[in-house]
């Protein structure tokens, strides 16, 4: 949470020194909440992958094979009104595209005061609580070696 905290502020003070973007105050309680919930949510979903993932070298490959797709599908390298409406459904699937359109919400100067993202947050937070579930019916500190 430290480490999530840390690079909100220096990626949020990037983006206000180079390119003048502003977080309207009104919205703060938005982006605290999607910043915690995708930051607990995430980091379950990463204890549950540890299931997946046979020795430590494997484990950069193994995240890496899992997120940068879904990074594509939830318009994150690409945005969704340029990609096929089938890849914008299989996006809505996964947690990643709602985190960020949480996040977005938070930064919108049009958006109305909590600035929350109810739904996107709720799905983010399934997700999380999925894979806690998971977590703490797999996880072991020790590598299995397979």
């Amino acid at each position: 949470m430290v480490v999530t905290a840390l690079l909100v502020v220096l990626v949020s003070g990037i983006g206000r020194l180079v390119y003048g973007v502003t977080l309207p105050s009104g919205t703060l309680p938005g982006l605290v909440l999607a910043v915690l919930a995708g930051a607990a949510s995430f980091s379950a979903l990463g204890f549950a992958l540890t299931a997946l993932i046979p020795t430590e070298n494997a484990a950069p490959a193994v995240t890496n094979a899992i997120v940068l797709p879904l990074y594509f599908v939830s318009g994150i390298f690409v945005p969704n009104d340029e990609m096929p409406e089938g890849i914008q459904r299989v996006g809505d699937l996964f947690p990643v595209k709602h985190l960020f359109e949480a996040l977005l919400t938070a930064f919108d100067p049009s958006e109305a005061a909590p600035g929350i993202a109810g739904t996107d947050l709720a799905i983010v937070a399934a997700w999380g609580i999925a894979g806690l579930a998971i977590a703490v019916r797999t996880f072991r500190w020790a590598p299995s070696g397979r």
